[in-house]
């Protein structure tokens, strides 16, 4: 994860750092002894009413949700809870009541979409989460009232110090809400989280209204300030969502945590379930808007834009990861789409394109990746740990590139241009790793309909052509070429005649396998040898070894 840690500019020269950094600052409170009673109020009385509740709480299971017992006693916790919900209210409204008090709630609270509570809806304890919620939000008011006042009467003139005083239970209370009242609001109740989000906007402007004043960082942690920016731009009234959008789509690097968690409420494709006019359909448009104007700032057209930035199911690890490589090195992603075809961020490590980056001049010699342009889960987050496998080689004074490529034609094309970049300086192509769903007698490369073997198929016959002849060439002799291809290594496969026609060793799977670890070496002469291993469901797990055509070894994991 990336944690949002500089301050940045927006429109009208506002600094947004400013009012998100003095409503939530990132570091831990000094929270002193709380005090056992504040005037008439037992406060200590109140923290072990709530003990006995998470107590009660972790007792109840699957396995014991028929014990009387158990039940009893869950019952008794919780009447003795709402029987002094009149105190509780009280407290909450007192210093010392609200720092004792509310890490018992917001753990309770945590409860109110809690699978096993659904699902046994005859128990006690159903409800004290909601009403830990609704005690909560009943102070919001009375918080967001003592602040306005305080600007109201005094503006500027209000010290620092009562600001951040005024502020930090509004901000602990709202912050405590957001989440739960977010997942109670996809249930259909929106009033939890509209509450917390007021409270928000509420600290948002009486900061950014009083720009001379420099609040200290000591009311909450990085991530809760992440989490804040990304309910003020999926809910917050327009002017402010703006704002925040401006700032993300200004310095993306700086907020990447924002983008992780606003990536999660993009609709998938087709979803029209949202009610209009609702908090979450608000989000979810807001949400997609932003990847819009991510893909857009990113300078990707559309015509080249990897299809996973259309859908929610890997939109996530495909936009943080162009994200997180742009925020280091400003049109990196236009140029590695360019240069090297790669589109499909989100299958590799960030550090390995941003080393492909930092090395695209270098002279050390080089093996190839050849990944296919395709938006297939296979091949997003696989098994092999290429960044294991990078670090290996940059030990060996070594390096891999990665290319993606859609059909057969564009993959000569891309090794071509690799030669004519690199061939003087860094040699001839050290080694190959080739990825792609295969058969005994095909791989295929970019997406393609899975039947029909057109382009974006390598088959048999091509291994054969003058085409492969020729690209054989801008290979060092004898250079080792792994398949990560289901079922290309068997007998007289696809496998085992690129390792005749290029003359060299070619490991690949006589299954359909995954390829699980890539080990590389070093031989005498300086070069760079390969061995593999591979996974799969079924058992035994094979591979087959040709060299120069002929079956070497066949092993078993």
């Amino acid at each position: 994860m990336f944690v949002c840690e500089n301050g940045y500019m927006i429109e009208k020269k506002r600094d947004l750092s400013r009012p998100a950094k003095a409503m939530l600052g990132g570091g831990d409170k000094s929270i002193e002894k709380i005090a056992d009673q504040h005037g008439d109020i037992p406060i200590a009385e109140l923290v072990t009413c709530l003990d006995a509740c998470m107590k009660a709480q972790g007792d109840i299971s699957e396995e014991t949700a028929d014990q009387t017992s158990v039940v009893n006693a869950v019952h008794q916790a919780e009447q003795q809870v709402k029987a002094r919900e009149d105190i509780f209210d009280r407290a909450l409204k007192t210093e010392q009541g609200l720092r004792a008090l509310l890490p018992h709630l917001k753990i309770i609270s945590f409860g109110a979409s809690d699978r096993f509570r659904k699902t046994h809806p005859e128990l006690p304890l159903q409800t004290l989460p909601l009403w830990s919620l609704s005690l909560l939000e009943r102070q919001l008011p009375y918080y967001a009232a003592e602040l306005g006042k305080s600007s109201t009467n005094n503006g500027n003139d209000t010290p620092a110090s009562r600001k951040q005083a005024l502020m930090a239970p509004l901000a602990d209370i709202a912050t405590t809400l957001m989440l739960p009242g977010e997942k109670i609001a996809h249930e259909g109740n929106e009033h939890i989280l509209a509450s917390a989000v007021q409270a928000l906007e509420a600290m948002y402007r009486t900061v950014a209204e009083v720009p001379t004043v420099d609040f200290p960082r000591g009311l909450m942690k990085a991530w809760e300030e992440d989490r804040v920016l990304e309910f003020l731009y999926k809910y917050a009234a327009q002017d402010i969502s703006d704002e925040v959008r401006h700032a993300l789509l200004e310095k993306p690097g700086e907020h990447l945590n924002v983008f992780y968690f606003v990536a999660d409420h993009v609709p998938r494709y087709g979803d029209t379930s949202r009610p209009a006019g609702t908090l979450r359909s608000l989000g979810e448009a807001r949400a997609q808007s932003l990847w819009k104007e991510t893909l857009d700032k990113l300078d990707l057209s559309k015509k080249d834009a990897p299809s996973q930035w259309q859908t929610e199911d890997t939109l996530r690890d495909t936009a943080l990861h162009a994200l997180a490589l742009e925020s280091t090195h400003p049109g990196g992603v236009k140029l590695l789409a360019e240069r090297f075809g790669i589109h499909e961020f989100g299958r590799y490590p960030v550090e390995v394109l941003r080393n492909q980056l930092k090395e695209l001049e270098s002279d050390k010699p080089y093996g190839l990746a050849i990944y296919p342009r395709s938006n297939d889960e296979a091949f997003q987050g696989p098994i092999f740990r290429l960044e294991v496998f990078a670090n290996k080689l940059h030990d060996f004074g070594h390096t891999i590139r990665i290319i993606e490529v859609g059909n057969k034609i564009e993959l000569a094309r891309r090794i071509i241009e690799l030669d004519n970049a690199y061939a003087k300086t860094a040699g001839k192509i050290d080694f190959a790793l080739i990825h792609g769903h295969g058969t005994p007698d095909s791989i295929q490369l970019g997406a393609g309909n899975g039947f029909i073997r057109g382009k974006e198929h390598i088959i048999t016959k091509d291994i054969w052509s003058r085409g492969a002849q020729r690209l054989s060439s801008f290979f060092r002799k004898r250079a080792p070429i792994v398949l990560d291809s289901c079922s290309t290594g068997k007998n007289a496969g696809i496998g085992q005649q690129l390792s005749a026609v290029f003359r060299t060793k070619v490991v690949a799977p006589d299954a359909p396998e995954n390829l699980m670890v890539l080990t590389a070496k070093l031989t005498r002469s300086g070069n760079i040898d390969l061995d593999a291993r591979y996974s799969s469901e079924a058992k035994p797990v094979t591979a087959n070894t040709y060299v120069r055509g002929v079956l070497k070894e066949k092993r078993r994991k």
